[in-house]
């Protein structure tokens, strides 16, 4: 069934806007999610777009997934997708230090550009597989610093392990619906199913949970 849209600039469409140091897994884990396919050949390009079909709480969407290279050295290309973002991934790795400071800026840069708090960000700390050679703050410290300090969500994964990549990509676009869900005009009938309701009491649930660590 078709819903109508309050915005007719964005209809159906998400920009999900990818970004983290070089060397993170960006690209390991968007193919991860879109083919079920772990690489890790760096390609030598600044940006790639990715389109993909997508069905998430009654909506079809289609998600543009926009993954910034090498931001550094083209700035404008970095400031220009975070303009047209509508949500963002933060990836650092957990055995790079400096990617996990690089993930200060690129918020800042976020909130700058977007003049406003309630963007959905997510942070997700990458390479969990290799745990032994970490160098960047135990999970305790860098789940604190981004949901309570910065009050945007957090995660750690493998970008090898294709659950977790699913599980990462799905809670990313409910969160995004959750905080676009203006945009779209949900039927009596979707509204009162139980997959919605589920899915309104579960972000209730975590709202509370996090006010309350």
């Amino acid at each position: 069934m078709a819903h109508r849209v309050i915005n007719q600039h964005h209809g159906e469409n998400l920009c999900l806007v990818i970004l983290g140091a070089s060397g993170v897994g960006k690209t390991a884990i968007i193919s991860q999610f879109l083919d079920k396919n772990f690489v890790t050949e760096y390609r030598g390009t600044f940006e790639q777009i990715h389109m993909r079909k997508y069905y998430s709480s009654g909506i079809n969407l289609t998600v543009e997934i926009v993954e910034i290279i090498n931001g550094d050295a083209v700035p404008t290309v970095r400031k220009n997708a975070i303009a047209k973002g509508d949500a963002f991934v933060l990836v650092y790795s957990i055995d790079d230090a400096n990617s996990f400071e690089q993930i200060y800026s690129l918020r800042d840069l976020i909130l700058e550009e977007k003049e406003e708090n309630n963007v959905p960000i997510y942070v997700v700390a990458n390479k969990i597989d290799i745990a032994e050679e970490r160098k960047t703050p135990i999970w305790q410290v860098a789940d604190a610093i981004v949901t309570i300090d910065w009050e945007h969500r957090y995660t750690e994964v493998s970008a090898k392990d294709p659950r977790q990549i699913a599980e990462l990509f799905e809670s990313v676009l409910q969160h995004a619906l959750s905080v676009y869900k203006d945009r779209f005009v949900m039927s009596p009938r979707r509204m009162a199913s139980p997959a919605y309701l589920l899915s309104v009491i579960m972000e209730k649930f975590r709202r509370f949970y996090r006010r309350r660590r």
